[in-house]
């Protein structure tokens, strides 16, 4: 007797991660939600550098607040902004919503370049609140607009990717600070020596 060929499907299926990460919709969305992530997280911790460096000779009191500042304005967006977020995402089109807020993004990180450059300290920091400020207005939609493209049963692995997503980037960001740092404290330890304790 001559055996049938396998059906379709019998046939192996590649896993649903690996399928909506090649997907047309879902690839572009994740990395595009991973990089702003991303981009936020390292930009907040490049200005807490920024602060604890430059702040080295003056006081410690000086290099706490610089630094609170900055981990606040980072997160008060999210208690203002929140629900107005919310509205936004349900009210307007998500997808020109997500065009709208990345090209504002890109607007953002042109100028923090030259703020950067030119070492403007209250320009920096009034961009760290409107670079949290967008990503508290796309939070919502990240997660709203997967059921419209996509099927119920792909929900909550894509769902899981997001949030994965999204945490794999703040802590590459807090890798890369280390990173960076970490050739900078070798130096500022070798020149300036380890202190003594007296006896």
């Amino acid at each position: 007797m001559t055996e049938l060929p396998p059906s379709a499907s019998t046939a192996p299926k590649p896993p649903v991660h690996q399928h909506l990460i090649l997907s047309r919709f879902f690839g572009p969305f994740f990395l595009s939600q991973f990089l702003g992530a991303f981009n936020d997280n390292l930009f907040k911790n490049t200005l807490i550098l920024i602060f604890v460096f430059e702040a080295a000779n003056q006081e410690a009191g000086r290099i706490d607040q610089l630094t609170n500042l900055a981990a606040g304005l980072f997160i008060l967006p999210y208690l203002l902004f929140s629900a107005l977020a919310g509205q936004l995402a349900d009210r307007f089109e998500k997808s020109r919503l997500i065009t709208l807020l990345k090209a504002f993004e890109l607007l953002l990180m042109l100028i923090v370049s030259y703020a950067l450059l030119q070492q403007q300290t209250s320009l920096l920091l009034a961009l760290l609140f409107l670079m949290a400020t967008q990503s508290t207005l796309f939070s919502p939609i990240k997660f709203s607009i997967i059921p419209q493209h996509l099927s119920q049963q792909q929900w909550m692995p894509a769902n899981g990717l997001v949030e994965a997503g999204t945490f794999c980037a703040i802590s590459s960001a807090r890798c890369e600070r280390l990173v960076r740092i970490s050739p900078a404290w070798m130096r500022s330890t070798l020149a300036t020596g380890i202190p003594r304790r007296s006896a």
